[in-house]
């Protein structure tokens, strides 16, 4: 994409050949509706190096397309002005370090002060037009987990990445401070993961009673043993919803003050104290009701590392996420 005033231009990839030119346009703006896009269209704003297309006029790949952005975008997510701890950046990708307690996308009540609409912001600081760009998101994290996050900053890059985390190619690991002394130095936990009967698709469970059970593993190694806790690195190798945290459960080792699992992987009673509003808690962004005694608010669980192939030069990278003050100091606290 290269920009001019407010017109931008873009090069049809071979993927697309044969599209018409709003949807074409709809890819690479995520912004704007279909609808917005072909008013500008038939306004006569979008042009191929042969001239103005109409709206029936289909891209052929390679070909340059330019559109001048004469209306807003449709689809705008609010922009939050927020800092952000910015782990790596070029044209394509930005990674950041997500704090514990930032929801990662829009959801429910949930519409301003997210991940999403801080680096809609960002975005918007570098864009020609405010809203030309939109955040690709292609993973998550829990609320309270805190750590990496890799996030396509256009089109193409957005389409690979989506791709290679729906074929599980990045590799996570996770750092994890949980109760107990772990006994192996290293492990595989294979435990099939489903719905909760009573949760109704807030929480997951290893339980032969799930819904929808599918299969779910989880390799780990115990990085340091305290008096009554261990340290472990977790790499997930299928992504289920709360897999680590429920797996560490499952394995007699919840992750120090989970907010829902417990060791067995049960569910805090406390939780199904009014199962009506059960399924909403995690989408309400519950903060911990039990403390530990340690110096730590939330559950102590942080994604360290991801490695992936970045889209576009096709290179292996790795980035690595510094450990929050909160985390190191409940080390520190079941160190001493």
């Amino acid at each position: 994409m290269t920009a001019i005033s407010d017109t931008l231009t873009f090069t049809v990839e071979p993927y697309l050949h044969g599209s018409r030119i709003d949807r074409f346009l709809a890819k690479h703006l995520r912004n704007y509706s279909t609808f917005r896009l072909h008013r500008m269209v038939v306004a006569g704003c979008v042009s191929s190096e042969a001239g103005v297309v109409g709206d029936r006029f289909r891209v052929q790949r390679g070909e340059r397309i330019t559109v001048r952005l004469v209306d807003p975008p449709d689809k705008l997510l609010p922009s939050d002005e927020r800092p952000l701890e910015i782990l790596f950046e070029d044209p394509w990708l930005v990674v950041v370090n997500k704090a514990a307690g930032v929801i990662v996308h829009q959801v429910g009540d949930f519409q301003e002060r997210t991940l999403e609409t801080a680096l809609q912001h960002h975005l918007d600081e570098q864009a020609v037009v405010r809203g030309a760009v939109r955040p690709g998101l292609v993973h998550r994290l829990d609320r309270w987990t805190s750590g990496a996050i890799v996030v396509a900053k256009e089109h193409l890059a957005h389409r690979r990445l989506s791709i290679d985390f729906q074929e599980r190619r990045p590799r996570k690991a996770y750092l994890a401070l949980v109760e107990g002394v772990v006994a192996p130095d290293r492990g595989l936990i294979d435990a099939p993961l489903g719905i909760h009967p009573a949760s109704d698709g807030v929480l997951t469970t290893t339980d032969p009673t799930a819904r929808g059970r599918k299969p779910s593993r989880t390799r780990f190694a115990v990085v340091a043993r305290y008096h009554a806790h261990s340290l472990l690195v977790a790499w997930p190798l299928t992504g289920r919803l709360h897999q680590i945290r429920v797996h560490l459960a499952h394995l007699g080792h919840p992750v120090v003050n989970d907010e829902f699992y417990t060791a067995g992987g049960a569910i805090k009673p406390s939780r199904f104290d009014d199962c009506e509003i059960a399924p909403k808690l995690e989408q309400a962004g519950y903060p911990p009701d039990e403390r530990t005694g340690l110096p730590y608010g939330r559950h102590a669980l942080h994604a360290m590392q991801i490695e992936v192939t970045h889209p576009i030069t096709e290179v292996p990278m790795t980035f690595r996420a510094p450990l929050p003050s909160d985390l190191r100091s409940a080390i520190a606290a079941v160190a001493s």
